[in-house]
């Protein structure tokens, strides 16, 4: 998992029904074995965004888009943030 300039593994140890349509619970558990319960709701299926909430991952709930749709957005790189970036 990516999460902006940091990534971590983890492992889906169970998958659930959430609540309402699209709606799913992912239990993950992190490689030093705490367990996380991620809730996953798809957002909007034809722009491929998913709404994503969990405790201490996504405290807060953004959406966001699936790889394949990421086309779709514009998107700027920013610049000049590290006198290393080139």
């Amino acid at each position: 998992m990516q999460l902006g300039q940091e990534a971590t593994t983890l492992k889906v140890t169970s998958v659930e029904p959430g609540k309402g349509t699209g709606a799913w619970v992912l239990g993950l558990t992190a490689a030093d074995g705490k367990p996380e319960a991620l809730q996953w709701k798809t957002a909007d299926a034809a722009k491929g965004t998913v709404s994503v909430n969990s405790p201490d991952l996504f405290s807060q709930s953004h959406d966001y888009v699936r790889q394949e749709k990421k086309s779709a957005f514009p998107s700027k790189q920013e610049t000049g943030c590290d006198e290393y970036e080139r």
